[in-house]
């Protein structure tokens, strides 16, 4: 009975290390293929679309992230402007990237600078205690061709610096002014819903 049991734990911790080993591998490997826009205007417009999804009230955020954002937080109008305000930021990032791939780390640098300012509201208003980060960004980053984007831009990244702490920075005054107005502007309009 006791070898058994030992048999037993041990196939088990074998199986778990070799998922394990193999995600790891999935992760470290160059699978996706590079990031292309097709050059038939027809096939690009749907290839964006599939992309960039649908905004139907024109804030600037895909309307499947704004759903999961109203869903997760109905009760916290600074927590959802934190949110909104970050999925627009990198939904800015791909559109400006769609339109032209071959966009370089200087060209991104401000897009990153907005979006740091976006995890810094959410960790201000304790947004990812409610709607964890990692839900939002599988959500965000949820189709291949999304996967694809965003594995481009992470590469466009490597090895390079990328903005921290920018409310706290002097070199980004400028974007965290603007930055800031864009978020009172949803928190304004999420103040406005929530009262009704």
């Amino acid at each position: 009975m006791f070898l058994a049991v030992i048999k037993l734990a041990f196939a088990s911790f074998f199986a778990v290390f070799l998922s394990v080993f193999v995600f790891v591998l999935y992760l470290c490997s160059d699978d996706y293929p590079p990031f292309r826009i097709p050059e038939d205007p027809v096939e690009a417009a749907a290839y964006k679309i599939q992309i960039l999804g649908f905004d139907e009230d024109g804030n600037g955020v895909r309307d499947d992230l704004d759903s999961l954002i109203d869903t997760k937080i109905p009760d916290n109008p600074e927590q959802r402007a934190a949110y909104r305000y970050l999925a627009k930021t990198i939904q800015d990032q791909w559109v400006a990237f769609c339109e032209n791939p071959k966009m370089t780390y200087e060209e991104l640098f401000p897009y990153e600078i907005y979006t740091s300012l976006g995890i810094g509201f959410i960790h201000e208003t304790h947004a990812s205690e409610i709607l964890e980060f990692e839900y939002f960004e599988s959500a965000l980053v949820n189709t291949k061709d999304r996967k694809i984007l965003d594995y481009q831009l992470d590469g466009i990244f490597d090895g390079h610096i990328l903005p921290a702490a920018v409310k706290h920075d002097k070199r980004y005054v400028k974007e965290v002014a603007e930055g800031t107005k864009i978020y009172n502007e949803f928190l304004i309009k999420e103040k406005v819903k929530q009262q009704r």
